[in-house]
């Protein structure tokens, strides 16, 4: 079990285990939205190129096979692009950064938040 709260000295050499405790569960919320967005942007795709061919522009029935593989691989890179954008943490910039800029010259307190609840009481 992870400690909810932890003191962070200046000699800390187990800095960013004390902010970041658990990097397992880090990669896995990565990981989903990554696998997930990939896969139904992918099939989206498919779908698009289904319906241009249907439409019958020249584009789209000239070569069927490369309008699919390129619908899905056009697909599954944007699904990509939006689950990195989702990926990126902007909210734990800020306290890792506070936090090695204080630890230079002092101790840091860092208290691990599971709910809205102890966000609030956290900052009370």
């Amino acid at each position: 079990m992870v400690e909810q709260i932890n003191t962070v000295s200046p000699e800390n050499i187990d800095f960013k285990h004390k902010l970041e405790p658990n990097s397992k569960g880090i990669g896995q919320t990565v990981l989903r939205p990554h696998l997930v967005l990939g896969f139904v942007s992918s099939v989206l795709g498919l779908i698009i190129a289904g319906v241009l061919m249907t439409i019958d522009p020249a584009f789209a029935t000239s070569s069927p096979v490369m309008m699919l593989a390129a619908a899905a691989i056009l697909g599954a890179f944007i699904g990509l692009l939006i689950a990195g954008a989702i990926s990126i943490r902007p909210d734990h910039e800020q306290p890792i950064n506070s936090a090695r800029h204080a630890t230079h010259h002092q101790w840091a307190v860092v208290e691990q938040t599971k709910t809205h609840h102890q966000i609030e009481k956290a900052k009370k």
